[in-house]
């Protein structure tokens, strides 16, 4: 679910995506029946004209992103770009972002309207990735197309959970792929993003990941 706010700002998403290894840790914990782990991603930002927008767009965007995935609840922080980390709640249907150097947590809810779907299509076995056979779901908006490869055996998710996550259209593509990702492709007139997974690892995730600081000063963001 990876910057919910830079779909705000350029009316795009970003999902998770992959290539590289799985691992393990710890074989005590057994993975129940939807995706609980990490993920880390490396994101790869093209600039194809030199609009004020590609090139803006190019420094928001962070270059590893490191997530944690539990019940819906997603935790995910940044190496470099306009945030320092992501929280999506999934109780609250809320997204709070952290900025660099800045304390405050900025937050908006997800249940606006999303973008309109002019076209969507699904190719089966459209690519390997990790080892695995992966579904292509293909997405076209005025002014684009969203292309999410994934496995559904292998990162499940819960679409019920996202029933409410309309601001990005989430509802819709989750109960399309009823996982996460593989890989993400972002194509626009003037950019493309790519992001791909380095590594998953099945462990358990702590709720502290999903839960905001006593004090912390929180500001809603229209």
């Amino acid at each position: 679910m990876y910057t919910l706010n830079l779909w705000r700002k350029m009316k795009s998403f970003v999902v998770i995506a992959s290539t590289m290894a799985f691992s393990s840790f710890g074989k005590a914990f057994a993975q129940p029946a939807y995706f609980e782990g990490k993920i880390i991603l490396e994101e790869t930002f093209q600039i194809k004209d030199s609009t004020m927008r590609a090139v803006l767009f190019s420094h928001l965007n962070p270059g590893k992103v490191t997530q944690y995935f539990k019940e819906g609840n997603s935790f995910e922080s940044y190496d470099k770009g306009e945030n320092k980390s992501y929280l999506y709640i999934r109780a609250e249907n809320k997204v709070y972002l952290n900025h660099w150097n800045d304390d405050s947590l900025y937050f908006y809810d997800c249940s606006g309207k999303g973008r309109d779907i002019l076209h969507y299509s699904m190719t089966k076995n459209a690519e390997i990735i990790l080892g695995l056979s992966c579904d292509k779901l293909q997405i076209s908006y005025a002014g684009g197309t969203s292309t999410y490869y994934f496995n559904e055996k292998k990162l499940p998710i819960n679409p019920a959970w996202y029933a409410r996550l309309t601001f990005i259209n989430w509802d819709t593509i989750s109960a399309i792929m009823k996982s996460i990702a593989l890989k993400t492709i972002i194509d626009r007139p003037d950019y493309r993003i790519v992001s791909t997974v380095r590594l998953i690892s099945y462990e358990q995730v702590p709720d502290s990941y999903f839960t905001i600081p006593q004090n912390t000063i929180l500001v809603q963001e229209n």
